[in-house]
């Protein structure tokens, strides 16, 4: 994330807007030209026994490769389905590395598990920064 893009530790709010980008690799592969991209929360999804998934409505479609059911498949998606990358972590902590799916979505999609069976996993180390805040 640019220092330009640095938020105050404030924790995501739905309609909040954000950016997610970098990851483990220098270049992530999912990201077109190392860019980030942006969007707004349009939902959080319970999952029992951790942090509610947060998925992001993004302000363009994205295309990346990424893990569908054990095989490598390239999506085009409008929203990310975010979810917290170490145990313990929530939403409020100042830890803001999440795991990324880009997912195709659709009508009726209602629940985390809906929402990651359209996607594709693309990243296990990203960052997000709130906008504007």
């Amino acid at each position: 994330m640019s220092a330009a893009l640095a938020s105050a530790l404030v924790p995501p709010t739905l309609g909040s807007r954000i950016a997610v980008g970098g990851g483990y690799d220098m270049e992530p592969e999912w990201l077109p030209a190392g860019q980030q991209v942006t969007g707004s929360i349009a939902a959080w999804l319970p999952r029992p026994g951790r942090a509610d998934g947060c998925l992001i409505r993004l302000d363009r479609p994205l295309i990346a490769t990424g893990l569908a059911h054990g095989r490598r498949e390239t999506r085009t998606g409008e929203h990310l389905l975010l979810s917290t990358r170490y145990e313990g972590q929530d939403w409020d902590s100042d830890e803001r590395t999440v795991q990324v799916s880009l997912c195709t979505g659709a009508a009726g999609l209602e629940t985390y598990d809906d929402w990651s069976e359209v996607g594709v996993w693309v990243e296990s180390h990203a960052t997000y920064a709130l906008l504007n805040v």
